[in-house]
Formats: structure tokens, C-alpha cells, sequence
């Protein structure tokens, strides 16, 4: 189930083309582009862990700020959201549960699918670095 999500929301425009290819020898897919997001908790041992993929800004950042409170305060370096730009006829696959599997699958394509667009820090209490 996503957090803050619906069966009818859809992801936002991100105003721009995708172009992607699965195969070097595959016919390049041009897609409009859609916004999704990702929580992730970096680790002070230099792990980290990665949330669902969400529709929603505000989704990424409750997982990544409630995953980094639910650890010891020695654990935790920082959390951040990460916002995708991602070819539309793909992003159900990313946001319907797909998760790792499917975002190493569509990354291993030739040209792949989704692009990384920033990464933003969630304030953290008793955290002193954050990723910029």
C-alpha cells in the first residue's frame, strides 16, 4: 500500500521526454516523463536503505524520516529523498511495488527509463549531517 496514495493518483508531469531503450538493438521508446520519488536513510557504516517508490514528495519523505527514527542515532548519517524523472508507460511497474527488482531491471536497460533529477536532505532530529 502506498503511503499518501491513491489507485487514482497519477504521477506529475515532469515536462519533459525520455527517450530509453531496453536493447542496443531494440527500437528507441520516446515517453513523457514523470515525477517519482524515493526515501533513502544513509548509514554511518556506508550502507544505506532504499524506500518504495512514491507518486507523492511527501510519501518519500515520511518513509525516509520514520526508517532513520525507527534506527539508534549512532546508526544513521543522514536521510534524503531522491526525485526521478521516469518514462510514464513505466512508472506503474516502479510504484506499484516493483521496487529493487524492477528499477535494477529497467537500469540494466541500454538507454534506461528513469533519470536521476536531485536529491534533497530531510532534517532529522539529533542528526547532524545532512546530504546535500
Amino acid at each position: 500500500m502506498c503511503l499518501l496514495s491513491t489507485d487514482d493518483d497519477e504521477a506529475e508531469s515532469a515536462r519533459e521526454t525520455i527517450v530509453w531503450q531496453e536493447r542496443w538493438d531494440s527500437v528507441p521508446v520516446e515517453d513523457s516523463a514523470v515525477i517519482l520519488w524515493c526515501g533513502e536513510v544513509l548509514l554511518n557504516c556506508g550502507r544505506g536503505e532504499a524506500g518504495p517508490f512514491y507518486t507523492h514528495r511527501a510519501a518519500a519523505e515520511a518513509w525516509a524520516f520514520s526508517t532513520a527514527l525507527r534506527k539508534s542515532q549512532e546508526e544513521v548519517c543522514a536521510a534524503q529523498i531522491t526525485q526521478y524523472f521516469c518514462a510514464r508507460s513505466v512508472a506503474g511497474g516502479l510504484v506499484a511495488g516493483g521496487g529493487d527488482t524492477e528499477f535494477t531491471r529497467l537500469n540494466r536497460s541500454w538507454r534506461a527509463p528513469l533519470r536521476l533529477a536531485s536529491v534533497l536532505p530531510v532534517r532529522l532530529p539529533g542528526v547532524g549531517g545532512e546530504v546535500s
